[in-house]
């Protein structure tokens, strides 16, 4: 009983919708596919257009800011082969400081000692004699010493100088560092 009272309902709806939805001869989809004439094109273009607003209830505002006039820029043609770079000077002003101070690089060396300052030197010059393959630093790292070697930018790099390095200095491992930039 529910199921054929839902199933007339339904039947009552699309009838309706159906009788209120017809479209007639001007609708605009059947427009799309009928052939006009410029005439009607016109009368349609006429009937569109909105009414002007009367000028007595348009409000206008002066312009407050002043107009700047912007110098063009002369044409690659006016001067061929001609290339001009003009950098502004707090530009210049940044890469002066840039390069005299550079920032730190974050990267990994490989420690190949910790310890006393008499011995870190004898490591130091010993690992300069036998190779110089990569830079080696002696830093303090109170109340000891350090010797490092390298300047990697990434873990892998650093291990497999790693493997390399540990065939005379068994002891050594990779640790993060500030390093240098590489020239």
């Amino acid at each position: 009983m529910k199921k054929t009272a839902s199933i007339l309902c339904t039947l009552a709806l699309l009838t309706v919708s159906s009788q209120s939805f017809s479209q007639d001869d001007s609708s605009w989809w059947r427009k799309l596919f009928k052939k006009e004439t410029v005439e009607e094109m016109k009368t349609e273009e006429q009937e569109e257009k909105p009414a002007p607003v009367p000028q007595d209830t348009v409000k206008t505002s002066p312009i407050d800011a002043p107009v700047e006039v912007v110098p063009t820029v002369p044409s690659m043609l006016d001067r061929p082969g001609k290339i001009e770079v003009s950098t502004p000077n707090h530009f210049t002003k940044l890469d002066s400081t840039f390069r005299k101070n550079p920032p730190a690089l974050e990267g990994y060396r490989i420690q190949i000692y910790f310890g006393d300052l008499e011995k870190a030197r004898a490591i130091r010059t010993g690992f300069l004699n036998s190779t110089k393959a990569h830079p080696c630093y002696l830093e303090q790292n109170p109340p000891s010493f350090v010797v490092q070697v390298g300047d990697f930018r990434t873990s892998l790099d650093a291990h497999r100088a790693l493997e390399e390095i540990k065939l005379n200095y068994p002891g050594a491992l990779v640790v993060p560092a500030e390093i240098e930039i590489p020239r």
